[in-house]
């Protein structure tokens, strides 16, 4: 629902290992957004990343600040390989 960059990802795992936490229940995917890319699909990041539907429509937060966000294979590569 709420893009998280890849810095923080990995800077919550690397706190995560400060306190010998070693389980991460990470939602890339849900019925809200997508912001994960397929080279096969290459369609359905950029038209589910940031998907503002009716969870978001009563917030006063900026909307539109995850829109177009995605993580890349490259990004999830370095995520994993990180943790």
């Amino acid at each position: 629902r709420s893009f998280l960059s890849k810095e923080y990802i990995l800077s919550i795992i690397r706190n995560m290992a400060s306190f010998k936490m070693n389980y991460l229940h990470w939602h890339i995917i849900d019925d809200q957004s997508f912001p994960l890319e397929f080279k096969a699909y290459p369609e359905i990041y950029k038209k589910g990343a940031g998907w503002l539907g009716y969870i978001h429509h009563k917030t006063d937060c900026d909307q539109t600040a995850d829109v177009g966000k995605y993580y890349s294979q490259n990004d999830l590569v370095e995520i994993v390989d990180y943790a």
